[in-house]
């Protein structure tokens, strides 16, 4: 047996008795070659431990067997945090299919030169955005035929394909959990930035206060930015009131953390006075004082279901867009229950 370390197509074919182009067929997944002999050459590649050279690879299929992601620069600094850990379950995916991502880390404006940089040089087979992608990009990278896919995506893009978050669900979840532990007094704590986002959260909340006769409070609904300060001033004013919430439903940890923070500041306790929850499960919610309750997003399951969706399309396949199941209820320290 030739050892595995100098094993070329040419020793392929000549162990199965076939040219090296039925080798090329078999390696990479292409129709013509019958079924016995493609056992055979398949069962020698497994013995013999042979992998091809990726430039081997790339030459005869065609492919650059490399997945391009776009992460936008301008996205606020928790949404970055949750996207590197989804990229890496996104490459470990990837992985397995042998192949690279590429990541291009610009600012908004600059999105569209980095991506067609990689499709003008070929150099990617598919294509991530996080969030959100400019519609006239869509349409320029529609026109190379090559497939790309929205990664939690917050817009409503009804024709692209997307993998999501059931955000609703998770808001949803999240102040069911409050008032299942006897809160009626349930603040949002939301941002207008992200508009489809925005909704899905607030239907959420609104669908779990009605399910238990509730009435909706405007006055309860708070909106910031992405800047950890911008809901200071709406707080201040709700807590100064007559009519204090007893919990706080936040969009995102890093929106509890700021919150916690401030209205600790305030002289309030948490959970004693006030109780809180939110949506992520971002590492930095377990070391908050106290550790918060939160919805788990899985950063797993997103990577997952990209990468299938991705490689079904980037191989000719029809993929459908899917929304990942979003109501893994964390338990900490964070909510009081109260009669």
């Amino acid at each position: 047996m030739v050892k595995s370390e100098k094993v070329t197509i040419k020793d392929i074919a000549m162990m199965a008795g076939v040219s090296t182009a039925a080798v090329s067929y078999v390696i990479n997944d292409k129709p013509g070659v019958n079924n016995e002999t493609r056992k055979k050459i398949q069962d020698i590649i497994r013995d013999t431990g042979f992998s091809p050279n990726i430039n081997s690879k790339r030459l005869s299929s065609g492919k650059s067997y490399n997945i391009h992601a776009v992460l936008d620069k301008d996205n606020p600094r928790p949404c970055k945090l949750y996207y590197l850990g989804v990229i890496s379950h996104i490459i470990e995916e990837l992985s397995k299919f042998e192949y690279n991502l590429i990541v291009s880390y610009v600012s908004r404006q600059d999105t569209a030169l980095a991506v067609m940089d990689v499709i003008n040089k070929k150099n990617a087979d598919g294509i991530f955005f996080f969030q959100m992608v400019d519609e006239n990009l869509l349409g320029e990278i529609a026109g190379k035929g090559i497939p790309c896919i929205v990664v939690d995506n917050r817009e409503i893009y009804t024709e692209l394909a997307h993998v999501s978050v059931d955000y609703s669900l998770a808001a949803y979840t999240a102040t069911h959990h409050l008032i299942r532990n006897g809160h009626k007094k349930v603040a949002y704590v939301g941002m207008q930035k992200t508009p489809y986002f925005c909704q899905q959260t607030l239907d959420g909340y609104k669908k779990a206060l009605k399910e238990a006769d509730i009435p909706f409070n405007e006055g309860y609904v708070i909106y910031g930015d992405f800047e950890k300060e911008s809901t200071h001033p709406a707080l201040e004013a709700l807590l100064s009131s007559g009519d204090i919430p007893t919990a706080f439903f936040c969009v995102e940890d890093f929106y509890a953390v700021c919150v916690l923070h401030y209205i600790k500041k305030l002289g309030f306790s948490v959970p004693d006075d006030i109780s809180m929850i939110a949506l992520d499960d971002m590492i930095l919610s377990e070391y908050t004082d106290p550790a918060l309750t939160t919805i788990r997003l899985s950063e797993t399951e997103l990577a997952k279901n990209a990468v299938r969706m991705i490689m079904d399309l980037a191989q000719g396949r029809e993929s459908e867009s899917c929304v990942i199941r979003s109501d893994h209820l964390i338990i900490r320290e964070s909510i009081k229950k109260i009669d």
